[in-house]
C-alpha cells in the first residue's frame, strides 16, 4: 500500500454500536454487496480472502468475538476459519517433499470467509494453480 495511498479508500470496516443489552438478548443484521460487480469479493477472487468478523465489548472495554452459525451447505467448511494448515504443494516447486503447509486462513478462528478456494490434485487447499 506504501506505493498507491489511493489503495486505503476501498478498504472498508463497518461498525454497528447498539445500547447496552441484556444477556441472552438476540441482535440480528443484514449485510448487503453493493457495487462489486458479478462475484464478492471481486478481482481475482481465487487470490482474494474477505472475512466478517462479529465482536461485542463490554462497558469497561472487554471484548468478545463470536463464531458465526454455521448454515450446513457444502464446502462450507472452506468459508470459516480455522486452524488447518493449506498449501502442502508449495515445496514442489523448490523439490521438497512432504510440506507441512502453512495455516489456511491467518484470521481468527470462526469468522465466515468470501473465497473461492482452489485444490491441489489431493483435495487440499491451496494457491498453487
Amino acid at each position: 500500500m506504501e506505493g498507491n495511498p489511493g489503495l486505503l479508500k476501498h478498504i472498508r470496516g463497518c461498525f454497528l454500536c447498539v445500547p447496552c443489552l441484556p444477556p441472552g438478548c438476540r441482535l440480528a443484521f443484514a449485510l448487503f454487496n453493493r457495487k462489486t460487480g458479478h462475484k464478492f469479493p471481486a478481482g481475482l477472487v481465487e487470490d482474494r480472502i474477505r472475512w466478517l468478523q462479529v465482536e461485542a465489548a463490554s462497558a469497561s472495554g472487554k471484548t468478545w468475538i463470536f463464531s458465526v452459525d454455521k448454515k450446513g451447505f457444502g464446502g462450507e467448511e472452506y468459508t470459516v476459519a480455522g486452524e488447518e494448515l493449506a498449501c502442502q504443494d508449495m515445496g514442489i516447486p523448490l523439490g521438497i517433499e512432504n510440506t507441512e503447509g502453512m495455516l489456511r486462513d491467518g484470521i481468527p478462528a470462526g469468522n465466515r470467509i468470501f473465497r473461492m478456494p482452489c485444490f491441489d490434485p489431493e483435495g487440499r487447499m491451496t494457491i498453487m494453480q
